[in-house]
């Protein structure tokens, strides 16, 4: 009797496989929410302090605090770069995860 040789858990793996990449992809994508709300709360901070630093430059001038608010828009800068930076590493992420997924797909949707 030749003995029987099913697919199906091959098929199940693969499955699960998919499914796990379709989660990864979610997590990848809500982080990258995350980063790019980040970063709009930051350019709207940016936005706050040079208005303040405007404000600073009229009427009578404390240097004190101009320099205060000038190191402060440095310094957001510097974060707002990093977020900025942290945002391509992110995109890159998803498109290999993306990629990643659509192969894994394929793979399955061959075998069936």
């Amino acid at each position: 009797m030749i003995p029987k040789f099913s697919l199906q858990n091959v098929l199940d793996l693969r499955h699960g496989k998919v499914e796990l990449l379709e989660i990864e992809l979610g997590k990848l994508m809500a982080i990258h929410q995350e980063t790019q709300n980040l970063h709009t709360s930051l350019g709207q901070y940016l936005e706050s302090l040079l208005d303040q630093l405007s404000a600073a430059q009229t009427g009578d001038i404390d240097l004190v605090n101009l320099n205060l608010l000038r190191l402060n828009v440095l310094q957001l800068n510097k974060h707002i770069d990093m977020v900025r930076l942290e945002m391509k590493k992110q995109t890159v992420e998803i498109e290999n995860k993306r990629s990643q997924l659509v192969q894994a797909k394929q793979s399955e949707e061959t075998l069936e």
